[in-house]
């Protein structure tokens, strides 16, 4: 749950049954899914031709909203201007949802998280490069 106290935000959703248009890695059972997509405002769907099929919503967030993210909904947050937003996560309930996510991260190759680990490994060494 997001609550807006101060500026705005855009979303930009995708409900569960994108999930294999969004190109999910993951390492374990145990972290969240993410995508090798970065900026879904400029994919490039040569290397990425599946995200052409991907549908998404649009909702923005003004001051005083309160926004809830569906539990395993892609979404992709931008900010506009200064802004003040209060998260609360918490895990889902739904028996259904939960077997869902679990039926799927056993089905994601394991080629594809490695690919995914040496990414993080060379966006970590960069980062402290900066430093």
């Amino acid at each position: 749950i997001m609550c807006m106290v101060a500026g705005r935000k855009r979303v930009r959703l995708y409900e569960p049954v994108m999930t294999n248009y969004l190109y999910p890695v993951s390492h374990t059972k145990n972290i969240a899914i993410t995508s090798q997509l970065r900026n879904l405002s400029n994919v490039n769907v040569r290397k990425f031709p599946e995200f052409k099929k991907a549908r998404a919503l649009y909702v923005t967030i003004n001051k005083g909203d309160l926004f809830y993210l569906p539990t395993y909904w892609w979404h992709e947050v931008t900010s506009y201007d200064r802004n003040i937003a209060v998260n609360w996560w918490f895990r889902a309930h739904s028996e259904v949802m939960n077997s869902f996510y679990t039926d799927w991260m056993d089905r994601v190759p394991q080629t594809q998280l490695a690919v995914e680990e040496d990414a993080r490994i060379r966006e970590m060494e960069y980062a402290e490069e900066e430093f």
